[in-house]
């Protein structure tokens, strides 16, 4: 009644490709938050559409919120593709009985 290797196996692929696409979309907001530029008034009022201070603590605040996306993101899909190999080469060392 146990899971035999093929399942394991394509439940460690399944977990390889979540966390590549974890890794895509980290990236993703990482190629965001550098494009942030919230000392710059032009820019700030381009994006935003003003100049006041309430503007520029959301343009603050999206930058800070991008920056965390870029940063756990990443590390949580790097841990899934490590955990999906390794469960791989489980799988592949299991006798099915």
């Amino acid at each position: 009644m146990g899971y035999g290797k093929k399942e394991i196996a394509y439940a460690a692929l399944g977990a390889a490709i979540v966390g590549l696409l974890l890794i895509i979309v980290g990236t993703m907001y990482e190629s965001s938050y550098r494009g942030y530029d919230c000392v710059s008034s032009t820019w700030v009022k381009e994006k935003y559409g003003g100049n006041d201070s309430e503007d520029y603590a959301e343009c603050r605040e999206d930058f800070a919120a991008a920056y965390d996306n870029s940063q756990v993101l990443p590390s949580i899909g790097h841990g899934m593709m490590l955990f999906s190999i390794v469960l791989m080469i489980g799988a592949n060392r299991l006798e099915d009985k």
